[in-house]
């Protein structure tokens, strides 16, 4: 088990030199919740330890992945859906300033009312995320370094609505500050292929919101749309978590 979650069939190859202080897992490979993890993971047996982790998921349920040893039904995350990704994650024990991350994550066929962030070996955490109704289909590229998270890109899209965002979150005080914009259902582009030529032709059915507060009190509000070239900006880079 990590955490609550549960690893089965683990196998893969650890080498160690005698006199050395460096343990190396190759070939990971193990089942986990319906899906499967694979990768890599190097320790140094220094004091304290240090650590680095390369693995890539591909099936795994999102229900069983959220709420494995949740027993109060009240208490289980209302999510459907298959995660597929990869990340890399390193650092020392004890010392957040050491810590790094790099994320990307695919979900499919889903039902999503919050967004799942993958930060370690299945360590999850979730996001909320704008509308009222459920998303079907996602994509999220984030990178942490030290306390802060930064969401590269946050792509969903629904039957009713489709969002691209980004944003940043301090891991510490879980303050939040994210920008989307949000149109029909499958209009809304990839940061990469968003264009103020494209969305022109949506301006009516385009709206800006901004979430702030923290990880568990979001704060949602819609502001006043008045330029697309800005509201690219503000996505293409998006400011650091305020203090």
């Amino acid at each position: 088990q990590v955490g609550k979650r549960e690893i089965t069939d683990l196998t893969g190859t650890l080498l160690k030199h005698p006199s050395g202080s460096l343990i190396v897992l190759k070939d990971l490979s193990a089942g986990a919740h319906g899906g499967k993890v694979t990768g890599r993971a190097e320790f140094r047996l220094t004091d304290p330890l240090e650590y680095g982790l390369s693995l890539t998921v591909a099936g795994a349920d999102l229900d069983a992945l959220f709420n494995a040893g949740v027993t109060d039904p009240k208490k289980r995350a209302d999510v459907k859906g298959a995660l597929d990704g990869t990340l890399q994650l390193k650092g020392t024990v004890g010392k957040s300033a050491t810590r790094q991350a790099v994320g990307v994550l695919r979900i499919s066929r889903g039902k999503l009312y919050k967004l799942p962030i993958l930060l370690g070996f299945l360590h999850v955490m979730y996001l909320s995320v704008p509308g009222d109704s459920a998303f079907t289909d996602g994509f999220i590229s984030y990178h942490l370094r030290d306390d802060v998270l930064m969401f590269r890109e946050i792509h969903l899209t629904g039957s009713a609505l489709s969002i691209v965002g980004s944003g940043s979150m301090d891991m510490k005080t879980e303050k939040l500050r994210l920008n989307f914009l949000t149109g029909p259902p499958g209009k809304m582009p990839r940061l990469d292929q968003i264009a103020d030529e494209f969305l022109t032709g949506l301006a009516r059915e385009i709206v800006e919101i901004r979430v702030t507060g923290t990880l568990s009190k979001p704060q949602t509000r819609t502001v006043s749309l008045r330029g697309f070239d800005e509201a690219i900006r503000r996505l293409l880079s998006p400011p650091p978590p305020e203090p």
